[in-house]
């Protein structure tokens, strides 16, 4: 987690509604959730997009490589937003991924992350990625996000993806290896 570099901010449509995969283990999980077949961990990857079929709502998976690591990712195109699958938090859940920009191209784009419930939707946090202007931002960032407040409620995460200076021209940001564990 990169928390203590300013760049990160920590503040306290159904489109992929539904898809819940498990499976997979996150290394120092070790707990177990309920209906979970491996301990300690809920993968929240969607099924990958059928190659060669543009997503018509902004929103896709796919693998791509950054600093030489391949990963599988939701992608989401500038001024989209996916709700993950409703689901009630676990006690001690962290929600972990990696993000990236698959391109190098573009003037930059912001991403964040929110916890949506019946009380409202919170910033847990927001990073702007610009790889076509730094360097380093050509890599996968790992983020680990702390879910304590949010134990016992039922909610969904929700990524976006927004074009921050108005021009969307390949401000695409990749959330690989989406996942969900206990500590």
């Amino acid at each position: 987690m990169y928390a203590s570099q300013s760049y990160w901010r920590f503040p306290a449509r159904r489109l992929l509604a539904g898809i819940l995969l498990l499976g997979g283990l996150v290394s120092g999980c070790s707990e177990h959730i309920a209906n979970s077949p491996k301990p300690g961990m809920i993968d929240l990857m969607p099924p990958v997009t059928a190659p060669g079929q543009p997503p018509s709502t902004g929103i896709q998976t796919m693998a791509f490589a950054r600093n030489g690591l391949e990963r599988q990712a939701i992608i989401l195109q500038a001024d989209a937003k996916v709700p993950l699958r409703p689901m009630l938090i676990p006690a001690h859940a962290t929600l972990a991924f990696a993000l990236a920009m698959p391109f190098d191209l573009g003037d930059g784009a912001m991403a964040r992350v929110y916890f949506r419930s019946r009380e409202g939707e919170f910033l847990l946090m927001e990073h702007r990625l610009d790889p076509a202007r730094k360097r380093e931002d050509r890599q996968w960032f790992e983020v680990s996000l702390d879910l304590e407040n949010y134990a016992g409620k039922q909610g969904e995460i929700v990524l976006q993806a927004s074009a921050d200076t108005g021009d969307s021209t390949g401000d695409w940001i990749g959330w690989g290896d989406v996942q969900i564990c206990t500590r």
